[in-house]
């Protein structure tokens, strides 16, 4: 078997996250075997020139298990409590797009990236999804885009756990009570629910279900418990797994080799991420003032991070996860359903077209 093969390649990967996820874990980091799988990946792979592996296909196996830990928080009084958020779900989601707007603006004007790009990077979607919306948009830089969008991603999932941590007193579940409370009836009832997710994650390719192997079980789930159900806790192992493989792929999926002006646009990329993170904490104060959400929860609700990684978070921390992803779905929703029509219409403008004009004058 040659030394690159698929299987050696995979199976370096997997050591190289586990030995990062057990050395975060050692110091009680934040979130430690998401954030160590993806440093000890991006790490090796910026310094390495061997070709590490991680297909896709696992980053899907821990969007279903986190699914399933989002859909479990569901139940009837707090879907009806999520309507009384809708106002400030639509204001704030409203308010973060004009704010990234605004940066993107600015990032423009002071590199030699066009303002499609730019504006299409620092919309806070999913990275995966915005890609996509990037190749489907004439005059888009993916590079750009995918760059702009994991330098984000990178900036939450650095620093949010370590503020939300912060702002929580809670400990996390031990291993042992979980372990000894999972009993064999819960072991079926957990792989039956998270194989009927994986069921509706794949019927929800052909109904163009935007981040389907996570919403697949989150309807599964919620549905479940609605009924009357009883979804167990996963263990601690299970929980960790989830965020091992995707830190992993996280780690992997930038590529700043492939940007010019690597050391300018990375500075700017970076300024503007932790900018968008501190106007998401302002935005989450509101919450905790108007509506006595617990600042924890309210700033988690808000990040602009992905919603499988802002609920890991909120499951570390023991935040509301029924606020917070009801806040994030709204945000990714509203996003992928609105933006794509928007932008297309935006970048026909004449309007658009003069900041376009202005700003690269400017570069000149």
């Amino acid at each position: 078997m040659s030394f690159y093969s698929s299987p050696i390649r995979l199976l370096i990967t997997l050591i190289l996250a586990v030995v990062g996820g057990t050395i975060f874990s050692s110091f009680h980091i934040p979130l430690s075997w998401m954030l160590g799988s993806l440093t000890a990946t991006l790490v090796f792979s910026r310094v390495s020139s061997f070709p590490l592996l991680w297909p896709v296909q696992l980053r899907n196996v821990g969007l279903l298990l986190i699914g399933y830990m989002l859909g479990r928080s569901f139940t009837k009084e707090t879907l009806l409590r999520m309507v009384h958020y809708l106002p400030s779900m639509l204001l704030l989601t409203i308010l973060i797009l004009v704010f990234s707007s605004i940066l993107a603006y600015y990032v423009s004007k002071v590199t030699n990236i066009n303002l499609k790009s730019t504006l299409t990077g620092s919309i806070p979607g999913g990275l995966s999804q915005m890609i996509v919306l990037g190749e489907e948009l004439k005059g888009i830089d993916l590079t750009v885009v995918t760059f702009i969008q994991a330098t984000r991603l990178m900036a939450v999932v650095f620093t949010v756990p370590f503020l939300a941590s912060f702002f929580s007193n809670q400990e996390r579940t031990p291993m042992k009570s979980i372990l000894t409370t999972f009993s064999l009836h819960d072991l079926f009832t957990y792989i039956g629910i998270l194989l009927i997710g994986l069921l509706c994650a794949i019927a929800g390719k052909y109904f163009k279900l935007p981040t389907r192997f996570l919403l697949g079980p989150i309807l599964i789930t919620g549905i479940f418990v609605i009924a009357g159900g009883t979804a167990p806790h996963p263990p601690d192992f299970i929980t960790d797994g989830a965020q091992l493989l995707m830190g992993t792929y996280l780690g992997l999926i930038l590529k700043p080799n492939k940007l010019t002006h690597k050391a300018r646009f990375s500075f700017f990329a970076t300024c503007t991420a932790f900018s968008l993170i501190l106007f998401s904490f302002l935005s989450g104060m509101l919450l905790f003032l108007f509506y006595d959400i617990p600042i924890t929860t309210a700033f988690l609700s808000v990040a602009p991070g992905g919603m499988a990684e802002m609920a890991v978070v909120a499951e570390e921390v023991k935040a509301s996860l029924a606020v917070v992803t009801s806040f994030q779905l709204f945000r990714i929703l509203f996003i992928l359903f609105l933006m794509p029509p928007f932008l297309r219409w935006l970048f026909k403008q004449a309007f658009f077209k003069r900041l376009e004009q202005r700003t690269e004058k400017q570069r000149t």
